[in-house]
């Protein structure tokens, strides 16, 4: 996560652990390193260097006494948890705190090793939209705790220049939320902080910590779920909950009643993340948890969302998608009217 509101290390602690990660002296692997971070994020700090053979990278780094304060934030975390969930009837909380601490932890303590983090680019490349590229990672300088990838060619978000290039990068973006439907895996974690772009709109991601996959079941019921919330189709929802929480013997009728009631009761106007994050709420309170996958998608258009509204106040998350999607199935319909074109042909 890039964050720029973070306190650096020490640069001779950041210095040590480089040095210790590679098992040498930086000298002799860097030409040149930057001491001053260009981001301070929770998890890792970045730095500007150049390799003796040229090329121009970053190196994410993670000091001992950083992952040191994310432990002991989480051994916080689990005791306000705990102490949540054993006053969860007097409070009037309806949902599990620990579950969701458990998430929370095990996606944290995933972040805490660059080696993971590898491996969700690795992920990412293989079902990446046209448009949208992960700058090269440089594998002998890559450990637990350092990581270094070739130096992003674009530009923070907001530097763009013009209305057209913002315009193409917020579609750019849009499209990686359905990447879901049918990749092994999606970024979850789309803040302007970990988004570079140019001029012609080209996205470039930096930080892939937060990586989140569905099962093929979840991938194909997306696209109803999202037009069923849409619609405040309170049955289809409680059907396809039943389906996705694993819990088809359940009471779907009641929950569909209580759904109803929600959307009665919800705003016009209401973002559809606010919509969709009540009916979340309603589903686990009635017996029916909606898949991490889908938890993790959420986010995801709610980050999406915030990053479009600051570049463009007027952005329509609702219109996006709907455009998104109409755009995707015609893609998929010329695809295989292409393909059935070719067989008759015979090649």
């Amino acid at each position: 996560m890039f964050q720029q509101d973070g306190i650096a290390s020490t640069w001779s602690e950041v210095e040590r652990t480089i040095e210790s990660e590679l098992g040498m002296p930086i000298r002799d692997v860097f030409a040149s390193f930057t001491p001053t971070p260009l981001h301070v994020g929770t998890v890792g700090e970045v730095y500007e260097a150049t390799l003796r053979s040229g090329e121009e990278v970053v190196v994410k780094v993670l000091t001992p006494s950083r992952r040191d304060s994310i432990v002991k934030m989480l051994d916080r975390l689990e005791k306000v948890a705990i102490a949540v969930h054993q006053k969860r009837e007097s409070l009037g909380v309806g949902f599990d705190s620990i579950s969701l601490y458990e998430e929370f932890e095990e996606s944290m303590r995933k972040e805490l090793d660059f080696l993971d983090e590898l491996k969700n680019a690795d992920s990412l490349r293989g079902g990446l939209p046209d448009g949208i590229t992960i700058p090269s990672h440089i594998g002998s300088l890559c450990t637990h705790s350092l990581l270094t990838q070739e130096r992003a060619m674009g530009s923070d978000l907001k530097s763009l220049s013009s209305k057209k290039s913002i315009q193409r990068a917020i579609h750019q973006l849009g499209g990686l939320l359905l990447q879901a439907t049918k990749a092994e895996s999606f970024h979850y974690d789309l803040h302007a902080g970990n988004i570079k772009a140019d001029e012609s709109g080209n996205v470039e991601l930096l930080d892939y910590g937060r990586v989140g996959s569905l099962g093929p079941v979840e991938q194909k019921l997306l696209i109803p779920f999202l037009s069923a919330v849409k619609d405040r189709d309170a049955v289809q929802v409680a059907t396809l909950l039943s389906v996705l929480s694993g819990n088809e013997d359940g009471d779907a009728s009641t929950m569909a009643a209580r759904l109803k009631e929600l959307y009665s009761t919800t705003p016009s106007e209401a973002p559809l993340p606010v919509v969709i994050s009540s009916t979340f709420s309603e589903a686990r309170q009635s017996g029916f948890p909606p898949p991490s996958g889908y938890l993790q998608l959420l986010e995801a258009v709610i980050k999406y969302e915030g990053t479009a509204r600051s570049l463009d106040p007027n952005f329509d998350l609702a219109k996006t998608l709907e455009a998104l999607v109409a755009e995707q199935m015609m893609k998929e319909k010329f695809s295989a009217v292409r393909d059935l074109f070719k067989g008759s042909l015979g090649f």
